[in-house]
């Protein structure tokens, strides 16, 4: 049997830390401390309830992948973008949302050449997370939702060629893909039911917090609120993605780019807000390292939170001390 719930006393705190499997010195320790009863895991209950919410929630997440691929091809022939059609998908976004944590997201089976709409949808589902950090209230919750979701809108004017090409971009490649956010706004600048903070969002997603970005070069605060948001789950979504060009890091590779990125791209507040809300999804989660080693996650260190705690059998590892060990997957 596992054990459910962490057990305690009051010498030791915690001395069986949920998911612990019970073996005879455990069992012979909780009769001894007189517990009359301990929380332990069914597992095939547990197992059928998680495998049939999880078919429904891939179900769902596909069904809006393919109806952000249509809205990308809508666009390419020139159609007019539908307010309504967009809203409907970030209130799926937002259910979504509800339904999945960072890992399932991140986990989620996506294909290098659907990049593009899956990393629109995943955007808008982590937006609207990053909304809840940040108290917004529901009006601003679905704006920014439907920033995610709208944030490449302009990367259906880039020719495929561009978009998924494997290898480096050429200087002049690289120009013309920078032209999707300008591309996004002039879509959308004349769809009046779409609020102003979302079309600012769509043009200055890749502005940098030092000035150096694109395409308009603002600065620290001069970028509004929205855009300086999506630029970091974008950069993060991107970074734990398979690209036709890369195979994906996992979310501490993540965020160790972002702990050691020297306040050019990003506001460092919301970096702040990012990094403390972000590793608390992944306490309890399995974990691969990078020498082979399987253990898991069991203490974030806040002051470090790429560089957790690990448990591999009954030795804990603190990656604060172990520089060349990292996280290399979880599962």
């Amino acid at each position: 049997m596992k054990v459910a719930r962490d057990i305690e006393n009051d010498s030791d705190g915690i001395f069986i830390p949920a998911k612990t499997i019970l073996n005879e010195e455990y069992i012979t320790r909780i009769k001894e401390l007189n517990y009359k009863f301990i929380y332990i895991m069914i597992e095939k209950t547990a197992s059928r309830v998680n495998i049939e919410k999880k078919k429904l929630i891939d179900k769902s997440y596909k069904k809006n992948t393919v109806k952000i691929k249509d809205l990308f091809n809508k666009v390419k022939r020139a159609k007019k973008i539908e307010y309504h059609e967009i809203k409907d998908l970030a209130v799926e976004a937002n259910k979504l949302g509800n339904e999945l944590d960072i890992l399932d997201l991140v986990n989620m089976i996506r294909t290098a050449d659907e990049y593009t709409y899956t990393h629109s949808l995943n955007v808008s589902i982590l937006a609207n997370m990053f909304a809840q950090w940040l108290n917004f209230d529901n009006k601003d919750k679905i704006r920014i939702t439907l920033a995610g979701l709208l944030h490449d809108i302009g990367k259906a004017k880039i020719p495929d060629k561009i978009l998924n090409k494997p290898g480096s971009l050429s200087p002049e490649e690289f120009e013309e893909m920078k032209k999707h956010t300008i591309y996004g706004y002039e879509m959308l600048k004349d769809v009046k039911e779409i609020p102003a903070v979302v079309k600012k969002a769509v043009i200055t997603h890749h502005e940098h917090f030092n000035g150096e970005g694109y395409p308009l070069e603002l600065k620290s605060s001069k970028i509004p609120l929205f855009g300086r948001i999506i630029a970091i789950i974008d950069a993060f979504d991107a970074i734990t993605a398979n690209r036709v060009y890369k195979s994906k890091n996992s979310p501490f590779q993540a965020m160790e780019i972002f702990v050691h990125e020297e306040t050019t791209h990003f506001d460092p507040a919301l970096k702040e807000v990012f990094l403390a809300h972000l590793p608390n999804y992944f306490i309890k989660e399995n974990v691969i390292l990078n020498d082979g080693r399987m253990g898991e996650i069991v203490f974030i260190n806040p002051v470090k939170p790429e560089s957790p705690i690990i448990k591999v059998s009954d030795q804990y590892i603190d990656l604060t001390k172990e520089p060349g060990l990292k996280i290399k997957e979880l599962f």
